[in-house]
């Protein structure tokens, strides 16, 4: 069976972005890999980073913090470009293979072609101004995109899940990414005393 889930970028009907609501965790710790992933994507795609947060695994926890995260996020994920590509963006979930408390779980996700919407995104930005509010922008950018034809890249990955007592969590990389970066590190430091 393929699922199709389109999330949507929006704002809450509180009035404030999804991020700046505070997750509360749900009691359910029985969520199956497929739909740990779902959740998980849809989380990250609406910028629920408090929900997306609590999907990942333990060992990427460890070396990042949920305050980190909205960190990083703030300071890269703002912008016309990313809030479009986020709010267009959709996936399916392929496939699920489970092997004790490990599972892969296979993922095809469809997004607007980053190059053409960059390019768009230019003329809007010129052709509106600096002062003009993110939801005009976001209409005269969608339209100009549906009038060329909305391009859009597929592409696939692939999802690792640890069991854990909380249940099925998301390993992310953060972990490997720290460990790479501390390896980088002592690399040059080795190559510089030399």
């Amino acid at each position: 069976m393929v699922l199709l889930l389109i999330v949507s970028a929006c704002g809450g009907s509180d009035g404030r972005q999804a991020s700046e609501r505070p997750y509360a965790p749900s009691r359910e710790t029985s969520l199956s890999p497929e739909e740990t992933v779902r959740q998980l994507l849809g989380a990250y795609l609406d910028k629920r980073l408090g929900e997306y947060y609590h999907l990942v695994a333990t060992v990427d926890k460890e070396v990042k913090s949920l305050e980190a995260l909205q960190r990083e996020f703030a300071a890269g994920n703002s912008d016309l470009v990313t809030d479009y590509i986020f709010r267009f963006t959709s996936f399916r979930i392929d496939s699920t293979s489970v092997v004790g408390d490990s599972a892969f779980v296979y993922v095809t996700s469809q997004a607007p072609d980053v190059g053409t919407v960059m390019r768009e995104a230019i003329v809007v930005e010129r052709s509106l101004g600096p002062g003009s509010d993110l939801q005009t922008k976001m209409s005269l950018l969608n339209e100009r995109l549906r009038l060329a034809g909305g391009p859009r890249v597929e592409n696939q990955s692939l999802h690792f899940l640890v069991r854990e007592p909380n249940g099925w969590r998301a390993v992310v990389g953060w972990a490997e990414e720290k460990a790479f970066e501390e390896q980088m590190g002592a690399d040059s430091a080795q190559a510089g005393g030399t």
